[in-house]
This record gives structure tokens, sequence and C-alpha cells, in this order.
């Protein structure tokens, strides 16, 4: 007459079995084990004068992974309207909880996605929008809420860089530095100049469209870039440009000759050349 049965569980490459004895009915619920690892179980009957050996097929099981939140959240907005909810997926998961709203309100906005992002239209144009995102696994297993995290919204000021970057008017030491303009009320322009092989720079705030840059040195290259600071944010600073100062230099093409008894002429050719690169 069978007793009871004894079972013995253990992780794959370990030798130690876990032993559960005097078991009186047909199943065992284990607990406390680690989360996505393979195990190895065997199982064998006591009866009441003697005992079978442990079954000679191992039957392997894995247990589920924890259901954690996703890696790499992250909040953009890179179009007028629209923020770019992303995130880098996990195994288990089979699902995703996005909630967002604007900061300040009460009320979350609820979405849902198998993937691993989440774009978000019709939004406030420069605005900050705060956002979570929970990891939704095997029923009724789920993560906690990712901690709030923040975008803001772009505007025509922050969505496009400064274009059309000019440099006119140079002498040997100034120099007048522009940017086509832009559809948005005076906004404060930062400039930033340096000379050609000078890491770094000296950075200016102005709020017109150029800058008037002086006490340069003649003759030398001066790269800059440009961005916008508006109420709502700023823009990424504008590519590279450079201009070259001019340098007071010996004329060109010197000639001297007499026509005249007891006299002569001289002459040349001036030079005089603005660089705009």
């Amino acid at each position: 007459m069978l007793l009871h049965t004894n079972c013995g569980t253990k992780p794959v490459g370990s030798s130690t079995w876990i032993k559960n004895l005097n078991i009186t009915n047909t199943f065992l619920e284990l607990t406390g084990l680690t989360p996505g690892t393979t195990y190895f179980g065997k199982v064998k009957n006591n009866c009441a004068t003697s005992q079978s050996d442990f079954t000679d097929s191992l039957k392997s099981f894995k247990t589920w992974d924890e259901c954690v939140l996703p890696t790499n959240i992250k909040g953009v907005s890179n179009a007028l309207g629209v923020g770019t909810i992303s995130w880098t997926t996990i195994n288990v998961a089979i699902n995703y909880k996005i909630r967002y709203r604007l900061v300040g309100t009460q009320n979350w906005i609820l979405n849902s996605t198998a993937g691993n992002a989440l774009d978000i239209n019709f939004l406030t144009n420069g605005a900050t929008y705060e956002f979570q995102i929970q990891s939704i696994c095997q029923s009724p297993d789920t993560s906690l809420w990712s901690p709030i995290a923040t975008f803001v919204v772009k505007t025509p000021c922050t969505l496009v860089p400064v274009a059309g970057l000019i440099a006119n008017n140079i002498t040997e030491n100034a120099a007048k530095l522009s940017g086509l303009a832009i559809s948005q009320a005076t906004p404060i322009r930062s400039k930033s100049i340096r000379k050609d092989g000078n890491p770094t720079g000296l950075t200016y705030f102005v709020s017109t469209n150029f800058y008037q840059a002086i006490n340069l040195e003649p003759e030398t290259k001066y790269w800059w870039k440009v961005k916008l600071i508006c109420p709502s944010g700023e823009s990424e600073f504008s590519n590279l440009s450079s201009f070259t100062t001019i340098g007071c230099r010996l004329p060109d093409g010197i000639n001297a000759m007499s026509n005249v008894i007891g006299g002569a002429s001289i002459s040349w050719i001036l030079f005089l050349v603005q660089f705009i690169i």
C-alpha cells in the first residue's frame, strides 16, 4: 500500500537536491525558487513494506522570470505637438502600460502597447508632460510603475536649429555675424565664437538676429554657432560656420618708372579681400 511520495528538485548545474518528503498528495507546490531558472525534478514512492527507486528520467521545468520594469526608459519630443516614450523590452513582458499627463494636472491618460515605443499626439507645444510605464507579464504578474519622468514638447523656437549663418562687414578686428530670423517673439540668441585651433571660446547673448564681433585678431580664422533661447526652451546649436578676418599686408604689383627729368612714378595694386566660408 502506498503511504507517501518523496520528491527531489535541484537547479541545473547544482549537485544538491532539495528534498520534499512524505507527500501524501499527487502534486507538490514549490515556493522560494529562483526566477528564470531551469530545475530538474524526480520522485519515488514509499509503500508499507518497501520503496521504489527515484524516477530515471528527470523532468525539467523553468521558473518564470521576475516581472521587472523595462530599461532605458526615455521621453522626447522631436515634432510639434508630439512626444515619444521609448524603452528596452524584457523577455517575460506580454504588454506595457503607459500613462502620461500634463504637469500640474491630476488625471492620467492610459495607453498600452506590446512594442518598445509609443507616440503621443495632440500635445500642447512648449508644455511639460510627465509619464510612467509598467510591465505586464503572465496574469496577474505586473511590475511596479516606473519613477515619474518628464519631457517638454517642441515649439517653433526649439524645433529647428538656426540656419543661414552669414558673416559680413569683415575687417581686421571685427565682423557682423547674423542668422535667419524666425517667427517667434524676441527670442534670445546665444552665439559662441572661437579662434581656429582653440577648443573653447566665448559665448554672447543678444536679442537681435546679429552680433557685432569686435576685438578680433587680423588674418585669423574664427568658428561660430548660434542657438535660440525662448521661454519654451532652447534650440540645438546650429552647424558651425567660419570666417577669416582680413589683414594689413603689402600691396601687390609694385612698379616704378621715370618719364621726366628729375622725377619718377611708383604704382601698386591695393589688396583688400574678405574671406567668407
